[in-house]
């Protein structure tokens, strides 16, 4: 019979193993999903820059339609900001 004594070291490298594989993925989906821009996500975000130059706040109707066009998104979680 094994015994846990017996092989501590090879039982705890096995767990490491199996946890590194478990988690892995998800660094990797999380960062594929981080570098894929459409065009119109480039220019709703050069629009909104544009927007707030010289610190004054946009219509608050036009924030509103990037963030409800663009959910998920930097450019969506941009136009939260400024509407906030």
């Amino acid at each position: 019979m094994i015994t846990l004594r017996k092989h501590r070291f090879a039982f705890i490298v096995a767990g490491l193993i199996a946890a590194v594989g478990a988690v892995a993925p998800l660094f990797l989906i999380a960062g594929c999903r981080t570098l894929q821009q459409t065009p119109q996500e480039v220019q709703a975000r050069e629009t909104l820059r544009a927007m707030t130059r010289g610190g004054v706040l946009p219509a608050e109707e036009a924030v509103a339609r990037i963030e409800s066009a663009f959910p998920r998104t930097t450019a969506g979680a941009l136009a939260r900001l400024v509407r906030s």
